[in-house]
């Protein structure tokens, strides 16, 4: 059977194959959930950090009405907002307006949570499929 088992998977993998599923179709949980995308400004604003400039930060990300944040930090102060945006991989990008001094950290909230979870979703949904195709054969 584990020779089946690895010649279908392999019968799977070539590009173009489509498989209908059987009747009884394999569940895994969380697949009936559909990522919904962001109704507002709204982020995840779970810090690593809570000193003032993460806190800061935080209430930004939380703001439902606000897309984009200007900071005017020294470069410690910016690098370490770098490091725990890129740590706790906060939903937004980061530039560094370098006019004036101290230069500007500018924050734009983007979607890049949302997208991750349509791509697992997605890679999900296809896995799910070739496992009932697999299924299929080797029942």
């Amino acid at each position: 059977m584990h020779e089946t088992l690895i010649q279908s998977l392999a019968k799977v993998d070539r590009p173009g194959d489509v498989c209908v599923a059987g009747d009884l179709p394999l569940t895994m949980p969380g697949l009936d959930v559909v990522p919904q995308e962001p109704a507002d400004f709204r982020r995840s604003n779970k810090m690593s950090c809570s000193c003032s400039d993460c806190s800061e930060l935080s209430r930004f990300l939380a703001d439902p009405d606000q897309s984009e944040k200007r900071m005017k930090l020294n470069k410690d102060r910016r690098r370490h907002l770098h490091d725990i945006i890129r740590g706790d991989r906060c939903d937004l990008t980061h530039v560094t307006e370098r006019y004036g001094r101290p230069f500007t950290l500018v924050c734009t909230k983007t979607t890049a949570s949302y997208q991750r979870a349509c791509k697992i979703n997605e890679r999900d949904l296809s896995n799910l499929s070739r496992i009932e195709c697999l299924e299929n054969r080797i029942v």
